[in-house]
């Protein structure tokens, strides 16, 4: 082979070794340029199982949204209280509850209402109540009772409003209604509803009354036992409650009395030391002490002065624990 055959034959060798060079990478391209493009993400909606290479379009759910739940509406804690009554008044926008702390009974009695907004259902704290009893006797007259009727600071931390009312006669003797205002001050609204209440007689005697002759108008005094809370073995605080009874409508605060008390079980023959004697601190109510040593049926013999006069020493009351 000549030189001039050599050199030609070279040429053909390097052309067709550039050829292939350049028919590979034109292969590999065509090839990497053919991969599907799409979503390859399976979490999406748009997910493409066939994308070789994912292009961006993703698209993605709304996440779902957990409705927040709405905060459960304030109730009033009532929890051992006795319902007596309820009802709606329209002037003030209010439901209203009556409560006590047991079955109503002749004595002073604490009540308690609650008071809901009869549009949102909504506890209302700031307000006042004013209860009026009246008792209309199956003779056919009518007359009123004690009251002590709290204005101040609204309703309590269990939301409830307060008052005591002196019930000085079973409803034997005819219907107790108890006229009850509230004022509303969120929307300065007042409304009055009657609740027709129910007095019975308890194992407890819990009221006295007597005349006093030491006088020339001689008005009868009503006292009552004042339970607070239920007593217990041991020193309890005592409160009596004493009011004069003017007229069938007028029961002013007794305020000028001397009230000496003793205890005793009349079953066991004994008395119980370390009591205090009850005196005056406002509107007719009169706190001491009184040790009750166990439980079983006491009497507390009550003895009412006026300066060094003795109005009478027959009341009592009795109370078992």
């Amino acid at each position: 082979m000549n030189q001039c055959t050599y050199l030609i034959n070279m040429k053909r060798i390097v052309t067709l070794r550039y050829a292939a060079m350049v028919l590979a990478t034109g292969l590999i391209f065509i090839t990497s340029s053919c991969k599907k493009e799409g979503c390859m993400d399976s979490k999406a909606t748009n997910f493409d199982e066939k994308a070789k290479k994912d292009d961006g379009s993703c698209v993605y759910p709304n996440p779902v949204s957990t409705p927040t739940p709405e905060p459960e509406a304030e109730k009033a804690e009532t929890t051992g209280l006795v319902k007596i009554g309820e009802a709606t008044s329209a002037d003030a926008k209010a439901n209203l509850e009556l409560y006590a702390m047991e079955d109503l009974y002749p004595g002073m009695n604490k009540l308690y209402l609650v008071v809901y907004d009869s549009e949102s259902g909504k506890l209302i704290k700031d307000g006042h109540v004013e209860f009026t009893p009246m008792m209309k006797m199956n003779s056919g007259m009518d007359h009123g009772a004690p009251v002590m009727n709290d204005h101040e600071g609204g309703a309590d931390d269990k939301g409830r409003f307060s008052g005591k009312v002196f019930f000085v006669m079973p409803s034997t003797a005819g219907k107790w209604m108890l006229k009850t205002k509230f004022h509303n001050h969120a929307n300065e609204a007042m409304g009055e509803v009657t609740f027709e209440v129910v007095v019975t007689g308890n194992s407890n005697r819990m009221m006295a009354s007597f005349v006093d002759t030491t006088t020339s108008d001689s008005m009868s005094i009503f006292l009552s036992y004042v339970v607070k809370e239920k007593p217990e073995v041991g020193s309890n605080e005592l409160t009596i409650a004493a009011y004069y009874r003017k007229s069938m409508m007028e029961w002013p605060a007794a305020e000028d009395l001397t009230i000496e008390f003793e205890p005793s079980m009349p079953s066991m023959g004994h008395g119980s030391p370390n009591n205090e004697n009850p005196t005056h601190t406002k509107k007719g109510m009169y706190v001491g002490k009184v040790n009750y040593t166990m439980t079983g049926e006491w009497k507390l013999d009550v003895t009412v002065k006026r300066g060094t006069k003795v109005l009478t020493n027959e009341a009592f009351f009795e109370y078992t624990l």
